[in-house]
């Protein structure tokens, strides 16, 4: 004994048969179609970027870009003064020696 699922229809009045000496519409081809594809497109596009979601994503971007920005300044700063100050050091020990072999020619 075997336990068949289904609708328990004759599969040969299934819709698709029945549907079968049926004729669609014909489907817009070639440019139309695109016409229609690159419409919706741009319409959802257009009701993405107005969305309040996408705006505020768009807002905290710019906010968490400008504070990297900021943070890469700073550390562009901090960079740059310690190689001044490693200049300095650098340029006072040489004057020192300098002036020590003077003494000492001298």
């Amino acid at each position: 004994m075997t336990i068949e699922a289904g609708s328990g229809q004759d599969p040969s009045q299934a819709p698709g048969a029945m549907m079968a000496g049926r004729r669609e519409p014909p489907r817009p081809g070639g440019r139309q179609r695109r016409a229609i594809v690159a419409s919706v497109e741009m319409t959802a596009l257009a009701r993405h970027l107005t969305s309040r979601r996408f705006m505020a994503q768009v807002i905290t971007g710019a906010i968490a870009l400008a504070a990297a920005a900021e943070l890469l300044r700073e550390n562009q700063a901090r960079s740059v003064a310690r190689l001044v100050a490693w200049d300095r050091k650098r340029h006072l020990r040489d004057q020192l020696a300098s002036q020590a072999r003077q003494r000492k020619g001298g």
